[in-house]
């Protein structure tokens, strides 16, 4: 596992192709497209979004059902 996770961190800093050969070095230029891109931006807040949403029905709905079993029990 350690040898993809290497190519694809060394393949991050370069410009490369999917078809093959290795691109030419580009630095973080490819982090900064990534992070100023505004669909990635748009993309990231969708996302947390919903992880705080799953996150609070989840809860919600855990507590809902743990509380008349935890009653029925005793």
């Amino acid at each position: 596992t350690i040898g993809p996770a290497t190519y694809i961190a060394t393949s991050s800093f370069r410009n490369d192709s999917i078809l093959g050969g290795a691109g030419k070095f580009v630095g973080l230029s490819n982090y900064v497209t990534a992070v100023t891109d505004p669909a990635t931006q748009q993309s990231f807040g969708v996302t947390i979004l919903f992880v705080v949403a799953a996150v609070v029905i989840e809860m919600a709905l855990g507590l809902a059902l743990a509380l008349p079993l935890s009653r029925r029990g005793r």
